[in-house]
């Protein structure tokens, strides 16, 4: 299922809420930014990443792999790293290649 996902998956939820899971742990998520990286090669998928802003915590999760729920495509199981505290709570960044 990951490797058919493109970006044009994840544009449409710029500015909208997910569901995020880290472990047992479920909190709200906001898709902020979704960008295109390099270059598309002749073949695959365009590269791109997402940045996802959680709803405010006393902390952040590690990086690794947790769960976004997609509205569409249900859970998926991605590598999350995080960027650092924004304006409305933790930053993490998905690299899609």
């Amino acid at each position: 299922m990951l490797d058919k996902l493109t970006i044009d998956d994840f544009e449409n939820l710029i500015d909208h809420d997910v569901t995020l899971r880290f472990g047992d742990n479920e909190q709200a998520g906001r898709v902020v930014e979704v960008t295109r990286r390099g270059e598309k090669p002749p073949q695959g998928r365009q590269p791109f990443s997402i940045v996802i802003e959680s709803g405010p915590n006393d902390g952040y999760w590690p990086q690794g792999t947790h769960v976004m729920v997609h509205p569409d495509h249900g859970d998926l199981a991605l590598f999350m790293v995080p960027l650092g505290p924004g304006e409305h709570g933790m930053r993490y960044e998905i690299a899609i290649n």
